[in-house]
């Protein structure tokens, strides 16, 4: 290799893989100095590239300058060639550029040679800087612009060395440059639609929408000197509801607008209006859309309208969970509702399940638990309620304390604990009972009677040992919960059935009485009108009335 070759070039890698080829020479074996450079500059008010001198770099001293005039650098650099020389001072290091290569950064290794006992400081502080420089133009960054980030880095990495050694990864920020900010469309997150759901249910203070500003970005500049564009964008995602400030709160910041539910509903958008209602009409819920509203705090209804008599208004398998629910149509099979409030226009499916405070169902062939049911066509369903009223029956079972039917045909069981009325019986096979113990409600409640009493007799003996002053009060509780205990055990004796029209064919009547394990039962024969029958004590007899059946007391 001649002795000085010197050599000026934009790309310091490509004119060594050059000389390397031409001369016959290992890339591996050449090594480079940096002699010197010159900058050029050009900006959208020039045609080309010219020298970076003094008064530019006052001028583009500041970020905003350099972006509004699309500031571009080349660097020319003068090397001088030459073998790889053995030495003592060894950077093994890695780079880091990032995505945008605007804050390039120099990772050294600790498996680098420093000969910190052979040069001061201030000797090796030059060696590392002159070497950084020889990596940041064989990599085409910008030498000695933007770079005071390097001398500080430098300054530190020495002080550190020498100090405490080097035991450690070190990091060292070689340009400092300009990040862009990249444009993006607007874009509106409909966080209340969830797949497959018709009903948007929310609860207070769920976000509902948000609606993403566009970004009008800024451009950068890279350790390469180059501008990094910020792209493009649009404002074509817009909200084009007018809003409801009644019921959604609007929270507006710097990037984006928050809306959020200010009460728990469904979110509505008719009219072009984004609200949050109680009532919310749609045709039909499949399987998909599950589960609606746990808590029934507020006054929120579901009204599933289905005018195709062959379709479900519920689909298979749903379980409908509202404060009030109406369904126009059906429901499918096994599917479940749970409410304050049902109305149902059409059947419910013989496995499916409805629990609610109230009830209107117009065919029903399920199951239903309510406390008040109003019942159009009783065909085989069950209820379980505290009052119930059916227009026509056409078979099923009714457990309930109180029960009035208008017609009924064949195959009816009812059990009541207080009153059956029926209009007029029109077929056989009907089974009317009055028994508390049928009635789950009734169970469940003289369990808790039970439960109570037990703990106030607890109470009223330790009294007596503790606490004499409270035995009245103890007294009365117990004194109360037996008679409440009684008043269900002994209900028999109070209850009714009233058959107003004359009783044609077979069917039963009957009076459990408990205490006795036994039951008073009636079969009708013969068309015959009755008076209300009733159980009645008397003397040594207990009487089912009007027709004199009698066990002994």
């Amino acid at each position: 290799m001649a002795k000085d070759t010197i050599l000026n070039t934009k790309n310091i890698l490509a004119t060594l893989k050059e000389y390397a080829t031409t001369h016959n020479y290992d890339l591996k074996s050449l090594d480079f100095s940096l002699l010197g450079l010159q900058t050029y500059i050009k900006t959208c008010h020039m045609e080309t590239f010219v020298k970076f001198h003094e008064d530019y770099k006052k001028k583009y001293s500041q970020a905003s300058a350099l972006i509004n005039d699309h500031v571009r650098f080349i660097q020319i650099y003068k090397i001088k060639l030459h073998k790889k020389k053995k030495s003592n001072f060894e950077l093994i290091y890695r780079l880091e550029l990032g995505e945008f290569s605007t804050h390039p950064i120099l990772l050294i290794a600790t498996d680098s040679t420093f000969p910190l006992n052979e040069v001061t400081a201030s000797e090796m502080l030059k060696l590392l800087y002159t070497e950084c420089n020889k990596i940041k133009a064989q990599n085409k960054m910008l030498v000695n612009q933007f770079s005071s980030c390097l001398i500080k880095d430098l300054k530190a990495f020495v002080s550190k060395i020498y100090k405490n050694g080097f035991t450690n990864e070190e990091s060292i920020l070689l340009f400092e440059g300009i990040d862009p900010l990249i444009s993006e469309p607007s874009k509106v997150i409909n966080h209340y639609k969830k797949k497959g759901q018709k009903v948007s249910e929310v609860e207070a203070s769920d976000l509902i929408i948000t609606y993403v500003k566009p970004v009008y970005g800024d451009a950068g500049l890279n350790a390469m000197g180059q501008i990094i564009s910020h792209g493009t964008t649009n404002n074509l995602a817009k909200i084009e509801y007018q809003i409801d400030t009644k019921n959604i709160n609007v929270q507006d910041s710097k990037m984006q607008i928050k809306y959020y539910s200010k009460s728990k509903g469904f979110v509505s958008t008719l009219k072009n209006t984004l609200s949050i209602s109680n009532k919310i009409i749609v045709e039909d819920i499949k399987r998909v859309e599950a589960k609606l509203t746990k808590k029934e705090e507020n006054q929120v209804s579901i009204v599933i309208s289905q005018s195709d008599v062959t379709r479900d208004g519920i689909g298979e398998g749903v379980e409908l969970v509202s404060e009030s629910v109406h369904i126009t149509g059906h429901m499918g099979a096994k599917a479940s509702i749970e409410a304050k409030e049902v109305v149902i226009d059409g059947a419910t499916h013989h496995t499916s399940f409805v629990t609610s405070k109230s009830a209107k169902i117009n065919r029903h062939k399920g199951t239903l638990r309510c406390h008040k049911a109003e019942i159009n066509s009783l065909e085989g369903g069950t209820v379980y309620a505290t009052y119930v009223t059916i227009n026509a029956a056409l078979g099923g079972q009714v457990c309930a304390e109180h029960v009035t039917i208008k017609t009924i045909k064949h195959n009816l069981k009812v059990f009541a604990s207080k009153s059956i009325t029926i209009e007029r019986i029109l077929g056989e096979d009907n089974h009317f009972v009055i028994d508390y113990r049928k009635l789950p409600v009734i169970q469940s409640k003289l369990q808790y009677l039970n439960q109570e009493l037990e703990d106030a007799r607890w109470k009223y003996e330790d009294a007596k040992k503790h606490s004499q002053d409270k035995l009245p009060e103890l007294k009365k509780i117990v004194d109360t919960k037996e008679a409440s205990i009684k008043e269900i055990k002994l209900s028999h004796y109070d209850a009714v059935i009233t058959i107003m029209a004359p009783v044609d064919g077979l069917n039963t009547i009957e009076f459990a009485i408990p205490e006795k394990q036994t039951s008073l039962i009636y079969r009708t024969k013969e068309p015959k009108s009755f008076e209300p029958f009733s159980v009645k004590q008397k003397d040594d007899k207990i009487t089912l009335e009007p027709v004199g059946i009698s066990i002994e007391r």
